[in-house]
């Protein structure tokens, strides 16, 4: 059950970015520091870290490349969350800065695929879906539940894609 201060919060800046903007996860290397908190906090293993392309904001001079004008320092989190499914020909692909919402729309869902998973899990959140990965799952994740309400037709045709009989 939710509490209510569970429910949908409003963004102000820094925490909203818009969805249209695409990288290319290598010219955002992750740090150490990132890294490590992705090992430590989250639990993800090395691995599991450079199949999903975590990276890091790690200068004013990525920001300005994303078209953002914050101040690093005013970051809670500075690691860079690509969609790689989303990825063009070209190697961009959509993205999201971890502790970031998109007011009012939806980021695609975050989808990690396994050939070799009999099951696939629905997780809040892109680090969750990135332990159940290297657990052996598929997983889909919801980026801030709120703004997924609507899409359950999206997630359960994902689900099916990858196989699962039911949702």
């Amino acid at each position: 059950m939710l509490a209510e201060s569970d429910g949908p919060r409003k963004a102000r800046s820094p925490e909203s970015v818009e969805p249209i903007r695409r990288i290319n996860p290598d010219d955002f290397p992750l740090t150490e520091s990132d890294r490590r908190e992705l090992r430590e906090r989250r639990g993800l293993a090395d691995d599991t870290v450079r199949f999903c392309q975590f990276g890091s904001i790690q200068n004013q001079r990525h920001l300005e490349q994303l078209g953002l004008d914050w101040e690093l320092d005013a970051l809670p989190s500075t690691i860079v969350i690509p969609y790689i499914v989303t990825r063009d020909s070209a190697g961009a692909c959509l993205f999201r800065l971890h502790k970031r919402s998109v007011p009012g729309s939806a980021m695609p869902l975050y989808v990690l695929s396994r050939p070799d998973a009999k099951d696939v899990v629905l997780v809040e959140g892109e680090f969750k879906a990135a332990a159940a990965w290297q657990l052996g799952y598929s997983a889909i994740a919801l980026a801030g539940i709120w703004s997924h309400i609507r899409r359950i037709d999206e997630i359960v045709e994902a689900s099916r894609s990858m196989g699962a009989e039911a949702c």
